[in-house]
């Protein structure tokens, strides 16, 4: 997997080396040495940041599934309740429309 340098990060290193490497003076191996370590160091660091929020994002996914379920089934349990609300409307006119006919034939 190849990992893209962050631009802020290498601009603060470009400026690091410019701190070190004043006109006048050498780039000596330990300079270079910590330079190289803290590179090294920040791309750990990296590395684990991405993998916490590769980690976090998969639990927002799993949690965003969890409330899809719960609401379809919400939406199931909905329209099974206006279904019935209807049947009752329908049952109760039934009703009323059968009690007419009954007074009416007596």
């Amino acid at each position: 997997m190849r990992v893209r340098m962050n631009p802020i990060l290498f601009s603060l290193i470009g400026l690091m080396l410019m701190g070190f490497m004043l006109p006048d003076q050498e780039v000596n191996a330990d300079t270079v040495k910590d330079i190289q370590t803290q590179i090294a160091q920040e791309k750990t660091e990296l590395d684990k940041l991405k993998a916490k929020l590769k980690k976090h994002n998969k639990a927002i996914l799993k949690a965003g599934a969890k409330e899809n379920s719960v609401l379809m089934t919400l939406q199931k349990i909905s329209n099974g309740l206006k279904m019935k609300e209807r049947e009752l409307k329908i049952h109760q006119y039934n009703k009323k429309i059968n009690w007419q006919k009954i007074i009416e034939s007596t």
